[in-house]
């Protein structure tokens, strides 16, 4: 003969099992949550890392193009004065015809550099490097942005009640903004103009 359980019986041993069941598949849906915003995350600040390399490369990269630019410019210059003097003082055409190939060579070099980097001619060496400059800040400030803006939805969904039960169990923290290096809001002294 088979017993027969009750529906007391059934209701006290189903319900707790069923609340059991759906507090683990919870657990895991918001420990999935949590590890997907903590991957944005960690990929956000690499972003700003590589900005942040990239930046230092393109500046002092573009810094020493600008630099030779100017010093073959210079050189130009120079070798074109003393080329139009030795017209003037009707030098041996010998000796005029080896400054003549010297700004040749310097007039090619000058041409390297403007092909491979076409805004150093159009716009001279030094405002090429301020836009070289400008563009790099802006793309490492627009990261750091980006990261602040990942950061915050992840801060955010390790305090909100029932996640942050879930985010403290699994050990899942806050994590820090960026911020500005302290004194960056003051003009650095070699900008300042002078009273």
């Amino acid at each position: 003969m088979r017993r027969r359980i009750g529906k007391k019986k059934l209701f006290l041993v189903v319900v707790p099992l069923a609340i059991f069941f759906l507090t683990v598949a919870e657990r895991d849906l918001v420990y999935n949550r949590l590890i997907d915003k903590q991957h944005f995350v960690h990929i956000a600040k690499s972003g700003v890392e590589a900005e942040t390399q990239r930046r230092h490369d393109v500046v002092y990269g573009n810094m020493a193009v600008a630099k030779r630019y100017v010093e073959i410019e210079k050189q130009v210059f120079e070798k074109l004065s003393t080329l139009n003097g030795m017209i003037k003082d009707n030098a041996p055409v010998n000796d005029r015809g080896k400054v003549q190939d010297e700004i040749i060579v310097l007039m090619r070099d000058l041409n390297l550099i403007a092909e491979a980097y076409p805004g150093i001619k159009a716009k001279g060496p030094y405002m090429f490097l301020m836009e070289t400059m400008q563009e790099a800040g802006i793309r490492l400030s627009n990261a750091r942005h980006n990261y602040n803006s990942i950061l915050y939805e992840y801060n955010v969904f390790c305090r909100m009640f029932p996640f942050n039960i879930f985010a403290r169990l699994s050990g899942f923290r806050e994590e820090e903004f960026y911020e500005a290096v302290h004194g960056a809001n003051k003009v650095p002294t070699f900008l300042q103009l002078t009273k």
